[in-house]
């Protein structure tokens, strides 16, 4: 009996799909179908988000880990527990990566990545590996 890929693919995690695929629109169909079905209270905007980050993460495992390191290192240095700066008039909440960034602000718009209060609570609360402060 033969298994064609579609039915291997059917049958694979997303990370296990993820390795042994270059990043075509299978693969994107194949994130977006488990993102639907595991975030079901999410809206299509933070699907589209969670899907930028998820393929980011994939795509370099080495990167995030050093990023993460950084984050660390970032939060043991902050001046007191809501990262704010000496002065108290400027509190540092996110840091992403540089090129996470432009792929968010590049894909995600109307309105614009993390313009709304509502979507950088989300953000902070569904990615902590991106969040300064001990407290928000």
């Amino acid at each position: 009996m033969m298994v064609s890929n579609m039915d291997k693919e059917k049958n694979m995690s997303l990370d296990e799909f993820l390795k042994s695929q270059t990043f075509t629109d299978t693969v994107y169909k194949q994130i977006f179908k488990e993102l639907v079905t595991k975030y079901k209270n999410e809206n299509e905007r933070q699907h589209l988000i969670r899907a930028v980050i998820l393929l980011f993460e994939r795509k370099d495992p080495n990167g995030m880990k050093k990023f993460k390191e950084m984050m660390g290192k970032t939060r043991e240095l902050q001046t007191n527990k809501f990262a704010s700066d000496k002065k108290q008039d400027q509190r540092h909440l996110l840091r992403l990566p540089e090129e996470l960034w432009k792929r968010l602000k590049l894909v995600v718009e109307d309105p614009e990545f993390l313009k709304e209060d509502k979507e950088v609570d989300w953000v902070v609360k569904n990615f902590p590996e991106f969040v300064i402060p001990s407290e928000y």
